[in-house]
């Protein structure tokens, strides 16, 4: 999937969505008018190091997850979202983060927090 803006009168980006094997990539590519011409500025991508994707597969693999692992896996499958994919993860989820900010109970707090205290009070380490 490819998308080309403007950013301004004189700017403008590309994005374009790679996939390579079950990976999916985003590369970005800011241009500036010159001359009358297109002159690529700049270049912007992210690449994840196989360790966190290793992990991540591993887990996915796991038949049954402690709470800890969960989390982990949760966050990383979302690390290695495109960002397409990223921006609709976030918004199926809108509905549940609505409901859980209703729910919240606002904290009030007279200082700051100490070290190894959280809003529940010191932490049991």
């Amino acid at each position: 999937m490819a998308a080309f803006a403007t950013v301004a009168r004189r700017r403008a980006g590309l994005r374009r969505t790679i996939r390579h094997g079950d990976e999916l990539f985003d590369w970005y590519a800011y241009f500036t008018l010159g001359n009358g011409s297109l002159k690529l500025r700049a270049v912007r991508t992210l690449g994840l190091s196989g360790m966190p994707y290793d992990l991540m597969k591993i887990l996915a693999q796991r038949p049954v997850r402690t709470d800890q692992q969960e989390w982990e896996y949760q966050n990383l499958h979302i690390a290695f979202l495109s960002d397409v994919e990223r921006l609709a993860c976030f918004r199926r989820q809108l509905g549940e983060l609505e409901t859980l900010k209703s729910t919240a109970q606002p904290v009030s707090r007279t200082r700051p927090f100490e070290l190894g205290e959280d809003a529940n009070g010191p932490s049991a380490r």
